[in-house]
């Protein structure tokens, strides 16, 4: 599973998103969607993006396989 930022409507909005084989190929299933960027914002959450073509962390903030 993994976050992703979905854009609709001219607005922004955070999921938890999950990756599934139906069919033989494979599919996002959003199994939440947690709210708008601009209202979790407003209301003091901090959010950081990941620039594209940015590595993600390894489990210990590491690359990963570090």
């Amino acid at each position: 599973m993994f976050f992703r930022i979905k854009p609709s409507g001219g607005r922004r909005y955070l999921q938890i998103v999950e990756n599934k084989r139906v069919d033989g190929k494979v599919r996002q299933v959003v199994r939440l969607t947690i709210g708008r960027i601009d209202e979790l914002e407003a209301s003091g959450h901090r959010l950081v993006e990941r620039r594209p073509g940015a590595q993600a962390a390894g489990p210990f903030g590491g690359h990963p396989g570090s």
